[in-house]
């Protein structure tokens, strides 16, 4: 009996703790509200549990800010710029930075396209353009030397160079070479810029500037930078341009589609500028600053890009001063000591389970305070409103 008694109040007391009281059926009140309210509830917690799925299937990325420890590695830079009023012979492009390291004229890795005085290019590539259908074919220096070949135009420019007869940017002897005819100082021809360059992770410059380099190597380290240019060389120039692509980066990550660039804007911030000179000279400068990001895959992959931000400077140019800037365009970059580790990870059953939990309640709990709102309200409006508690289900 006593074992009985115990069992008994302890089933009381298990009871009591139910958090769930079922109601009588007799006691349950059905509405027409409440029945389109079930409905409305069915479909929202449809659409918020397959998002939910879909947020579980869907990887997503977390920044993180660490340092670069990468500081020996080259940073890629894919570029396309156009430059409409300025002849492919006075389109160097250098490449300075502040520890002294100088690409001069770069031409191993940047295409020279001339380009019509309508803007359409003529066919012709200056770093590959062929003299012969031979592969072996040695094009003629023209006795300037007996040793070398000169098969391109960038290769007559070395070889006059080299045998010192080269005096700044003329073309009196680059007429000469038909190598170089399609890129002779002809007014109203452009040229287009297309190529990789790549740079070490210290601040520095790139630019396309009037004049050549005035050191006596083309490549090579040195104290100084220093362009040599003649004053008709000098009224010739123009320094209007359109930059079709500057991607800081490993070139072949722009073409994904893949979703690890939500920020592509921020790696193509200089896509589509076009500044248009009239008339006169002028110095466009661009402050860049490289940020590095390591994207880091579900999968396991890293992927290393840039997002950059850039600030523009326009100075005009008035020969008529004792000095004066020199007209061109100028790319002054600094890499960040930072990167963004950007990861992927996938998110967790845990985090899916409460989640869906939180929301699908909380729905619930929302429609059902509606529901005895209107169940009250309509009850006093209709008169059969009364104190005491009579339980409901809005649920069909």
């Amino acid at each position: 009996m006593q074992g009985a008694s115990t069992h008994s109040a302890t089933a009381g007391y298990v009871k009591n703790l139910d958090f769930f009281p079922k109601v009588n059926r007799d006691a349950i009140v059905r509405s027409g509200s409440g029945g389109s309210l079930s409905l409305i509830v069915f479909v929202i917690c449809f659409i918020l549990f397959f998002g939910e799925l879909f947020i579980y299937f869907t990887p997503i990325t977390e920044d993180h800010m660490i340092v670069d420890t990468t500081l020996m590695e080259t940073i890629p830079i894919d570029l396309d710029i156009t430059f409409p009023g300025l002849p492919c012979g006075a389109a160097g492009m250098d490449v300075v930075d502040k520890v002294g390291d100088q690409q001069i004229n770069v031409h191993h890795s940047i295409i020279k396209y001339p380009l019509t005085m309508d803007g359409k290019m003529m066919g012709l590539e200056l770093k590959l353009m062929d003299l012969g259908s031979d592969g072996n074919v040695c094009g003629s220096c023209l006795g300037y030397t007996t040793s070398g070949c000169c098969n391109t135009c960038e290769d007559v420019k070395a070889m006059l160079k080299r045998e010192g007869h080269w005096y700044g940017n003329t073309n009196s002897k680059l007429e000469q070479f038909p190598q170089c005819l399609p890129i002779v100082n002809s007014p109203g021809s452009g040229c287009r810029l297309q190529g990789v360059l790549h740079v070490s992770k210290v601040p520095g410059n790139i630019h396309v500037a009037i004049g050549a380099d005035a050191s006596p190597s083309a490549h090579g380290t040195h104290a100084h930078h220093v362009h040599r240019f003649t004053y008709t060389e000098l009224m010739r120039f123009n320094s209007s341009h359109r930059i079709d692509r500057f991607w800081v980066g490993d070139h072949h990550l722009r073409s994904s589609s893949s979703r690890f660039l939500r920020h592509k804007n921020a790696a193509e911030t200089l896509d589509g500028t076009n500044r248009v000179l009239d008339r006169g000279l002028g110095r466009f400068i661009y402050y860049l600053k490289f940020v590095p990001v390591k994207h880091e895959r579900l999968s396991g992959a890293n992927n290393i890009y840039y997002e950059y931000s850039a600030t523009e400077l326009y100075t005009p140019v008035n020969v008529g001063q004792g000095s004066f800037p020199q007209p061109g365009v100028f790319f002054i970059y600094e890499p960040s000591p930072v990167m963004i580790w950007r990861r992927e990870r996938q998110v967790a059953f845990s985090e899916f389970l409460v989640s869906t939990c939180a929301v699908l309640g909380g729905v619930f709990v929302v429609i059902g305070f509606v529901d005895k709102l209107v169940f009250h309200v309509t009850e006093l409006l209709t008169g059969k409103y009364t104190k005491h508690f009579i339980p409901r289900r809005f649920v069909v």
